[in-house]
């Protein structure tokens, strides 16, 4: 159906968050396939990085974990993460998970990202389904 895609979805979830983003804080990072569907959003103030090259993944996944460390050291001194933007990354290069491309400890990072991220005030969406064969 027209309007229910994929991209629909991740429209709709931009869109919110640039309606809000005085009210739910948020520092979006996008990883882009090659027909450049996620272009639309490089304009949105709360988009940090806008990319196509995987490569540019790893740094990514590295500053979520250094990030999910911090707020995991907020968390266990008892304190709040109210007033820590809403961190989310969007994956629509199914490139990213072809064999080689990124490194095991990586994966492995991502994942532990990945079980943590709900309670540390993250989310990766990734678009393309070949992405879930982590």
């Amino acid at each position: 159906k027209e309007k229910f895609g994929k991209s629909n979805l991740i429209r709709t979830i931009m869109n919110y968050l640039q309606a809000h983003v005085f009210d739910l804080p948020c520092e979006a990072y996008l990883i882009d396939s090659y027909d450049r569907q996620l272009k639309e959003f490089d304009t949105f103030g709360f988009v940090e990085q806008l990319s196509i090259d995987c490569g540019d993944f790893e740094s990514i996944v590295h500053a979520f974990s250094n990030k999910a460390q911090e707020r995991m050291e907020i968390l266990r001194v008892g304190e709040s993460l109210e007033d820590q933007p809403l961190m989310l990354c969007v994956l629509q290069n199914k490139q990213i998970f072809a064999p080689g491309v990124v490194t095991k400890p990586i994966v492995d990072k991502l994942k532990k990202i990945l079980v943590d991220g709900k309670q540390l005030k993250m989310c990766f969406i990734l678009i393309s389904a070949a992405c879930l064969l982590l």
